[in-house]
């Protein structure tokens, strides 16, 4: 999954942009979870774009299947997580997930 958001953001941010990964410990409520974030420079997308970004086959690109976003989100909720996207255009796009972290002491 983030090797998958990763490389989206690089293809995003083209040559002199920035990529900014950040991973947290944090909780929804009593739960504890950990937050992962990658963060792009990119041109970000505009909102009608950005509704559809996960919907299978929509792509951007020139090549690719369209399924990156699709499978990350499903892999994530399969797991008891969250997935989501924030963009603004002109400044970048933010793609983070939300898993359940195991209770301390569980092997």
């Amino acid at each position: 999954m983030l090797v998958n958001l990763v490389k989206n953001a690089m293809e995003a941010s083209r040559e002199r942009g920035t990529i900014t990964l950040r991973a947290m410990r944090d909780s929804n409520g009593s739960e504890p979870e950990l937050r992962l974030e990658v963060e792009d420079s990119g041109p970000g997308m505009d909102p009608a774009t950005l509704e559809r970004a996960v919907a299978p086959g929509f792509t951007t690109k020139s090549t690719g299947s369209g399924l990156g976003l699709t499978l990350v989100q499903r892999i994530v909720e399969q797991h008891a997580g969250r997935f989501g996207l924030e963009s603004h255009p002109g400044i970048g796009t933010r793609a983070w997930f939300r898993l359940p972290l195991a209770p301390e002491g569980t092997p």
